[in-house]
């Protein structure tokens, strides 16, 4: 995210030690296509409100369907979200001007999250996930 960039039920980061909005692009996860390769994540149930918040709330990705794709046996549809390709361009321009970081508390919170499942699952998604590309740093968010 360019966050530079005011948009309307979002956010945007402060660096804590200046109260000063950086011009920086912020990064979050993303997936893409590797043969051979699995996405470790969670299954979860959502009601068809849920999936219309959830597209809302996920509005630099863009909802895909792997139903057909997974090994697990579930009833229903299964989706992941992608980022769109706007968010992957803001993601490689911010990477060729040296801009583009994580935020320190996203970065720890998602390995958080996978370790309350148990060691065994913080390990997988360490190892189907890349090592950032771009610094891990400390920021103040802001919503709006």
């Amino acid at each position: 995210m360019d966050n530079q960039q005011n948009l309307p039920s979002y956010k945007y980061y402060l660096d804590p030690k200046t109260g000063l909005r950086p011009e920086i692009y912020v990064t979050f996860l993303n997936i893409r296509p590797a043969l051979g390769h699995v996405i470790t994540g969670i299954l979860f149930p959502v009601t068809k409100n849920e999936l219309q918040m959830l597209d809302a709330r996920e509005r630099n990705y863009t909802r895909k369907e792997v139903s057909k794709s997974i090994s697990l046996s579930v009833a229903g549809r299964v989706w992941v979200y992608e980022g769109t390709e706007a968010a992957r361009e803001r993601y490689d321009y911010g990477l060729r001007e040296n801009t583009a970081c994580i935020h320190q508390a996203y970065y720890h919170y998602v390995y958080r999250c996978f370790l309350q499942l148990g060691k065994p699952h913080a390990q997988a998604y360490l190892d189907s996930t890349d090592p950032p590309e771009v610094p891990i740093r400390k920021l103040k968010r802001i919503d709006l």
